[in-house]
């Protein structure tokens, strides 16, 4: 085989583990399942939407128990909005369960903030200007929100010390 022919295999080469790489973040599990379940609770300020779904765990690292660093998961806050996402790093918490940080991969940009325990996910998730939070409503469901900080109440005068 020729040197042209060496380097055009080796090009060959790379582009298919470039998209086989490609293939496999896309395809990277989704950490929440929807759920139909009707809510009485109103959007008010600052939530500009919110929806209701179930954790998926094993999307963390295929193990409910223990998150894995280098895990990627998909982040899938809306039908309008999946974010590929990797876990930079996990610690446990004090009393149980851990805490997961992970960074929003390319196009966005942004980071979350997850806690988690005995079927139980809390967070926080910035992308921009844009917040997003999920809370655990109770028997599985949890609620993810997106915030419009600048929505938030102004703070109060701060009180003297005595």
């Amino acid at each position: 085989m020729t040197t042209r022919g060496h380097m055009r295999l080796g090009l060959w080469i790379a582009t298919l583990l470039l998209f086989s790489a490609c293939q496999s973040a896309s395809a990277a599990a989704p950490l929440f399942h929807p759920l139909s379940i009707e809510s009485a609770e109103d959007l008010a300020p600052p939530v500009l939407r919110s929806r209701t779904a179930q954790v998926q765990f094993s999307a963390l690292n295929g193990d409910a128990q223990t998150p894995t660093v280098g895990a990627a998961f998909t982040l899938n806050l809306f039908e309008d909005l999946q974010l590929a996402c990797v876990v930079t790093e996990t610690t446990p918490s004090k009393g149980g369960g851990w805490i997961v940080n992970a960074r929003i991969e390319p196009p966005s940009s942004g980071n979350a903030t997850l806690t988690m325990k005995e079927g139980v996910l809390v967070g926080a998730v910035y992308l921009g200007p844009i917040q997003y939070r999920i809370r655990y409503l109770g028997d599985g469901a949890h609620r993810i929100e997106e915030i419009n900080p600048s929505q938030f109440p102004p703070d109060s005068a701060p009180i003297p010390a005595p």
